[in-house]
């Protein structure tokens, strides 16, 4: 009880428990035989923001203090972000990746791991040169540490954060990607603006901006660092293109 934090709720009844109590009752019972796996399926649904956000916090704490090897089953990847040691990514019942979560989420694999942890651009690239490998995005030739195996002979895409993308009204960002676009949406998310940009290609960029932001159908560059790309496979395992 002292470790969950409910002494206060020692002689209560279950109908007066709150539901972010409930919860931490649940996991009490199943700490109590002194399990050496803990699985916890799902333990955060169904709850308002705020109190995930604050049982969240408490279930790390109590891994930390118990040392139980906890699974932690969820589809929240914020969740699964802020909690892990080892993160493992499912796709229809296969593994499609694991490592440490801050690897995976800046350097994925693979397209369907970029795009499930966290919001994700892909933009279709050419290879120009294999040795030392370069890449065509758009106008811009970008050197790049290496190409991903299994290429072969076709052409990869390079995938990009939306937080790490730039957008200037004045025609050049002064990234190592540059490509000129026009907004065809402005979303407002309260801490942060989220633009979406047509490059010539037809593919759709998204840029996060702070402050101020161009207006819909405004003619704007948009570019990005080669340190913040990641280069992927065009097709992935089902054979799906960029």
């Amino acid at each position: 009880l002292e470790l969950v934090e409910l002494t206060a709720k020692r002689g209560s009844y279950p109908a007066a428990l709150s539901g972010g109590e409930t919860r931490r009752a649940s996991q009490l019972r199943a700490l109590a035989p002194g399990p050496d796996v803990l699985l916890l399926d799902e333990p955060l649904s169904a709850l308002d923001r705020g109190l995930r956000d604050q049982l969240r916090t408490e279930i790390g704490r109590i891994h930390r203090e118990t040392g139980v090897t906890s699974l932690f089953v969820t589809h929240d990847q914020e969740e699964a972000m802020s909690l892990a040691d080892r993160l493992v990514v499912l796709r229809d019942g296969e593994v499609s990746a694991v490592g440490d979560p801050r690897a995976l989420y800046e350097s994925p694999p693979n397209r369907f791991v970029a795009a499930f942890l966290g919001r994700s651009n892909t933009l279709p690239a050419t290879i120009v040169e294999r040795n030392p490998p370069a890449l065509r995005v758009g106008e811009s030739r970008v050197p790049v540490d290496g190409l991903p195996e299994g290429i072969g002979s076709g052409d990869p895409v390079v995938h990009v954060r939306p937080g790490d993308v730039d957008v200037s009204r004045n025609g050049r960002v002064g990234t190592d990607v540059e490509l000129s676009g026009t907004v065809r949406s402005v979303t407002d998310v309260a801490s942060r603006y989220d633009v979406r940009v047509r490059v010539a290609s037809g593919t759709e960029l998204v840029a996060e901006r702070r402050r101020s932001c161009p207006a819909v159908e405004e003619s704007v560059a948009v570019g990005f660092d080669r340190r913040d790309l990641t280069v992927l496979p065009g097709a992935d395992a089902d054979g799906d293109r960029a």
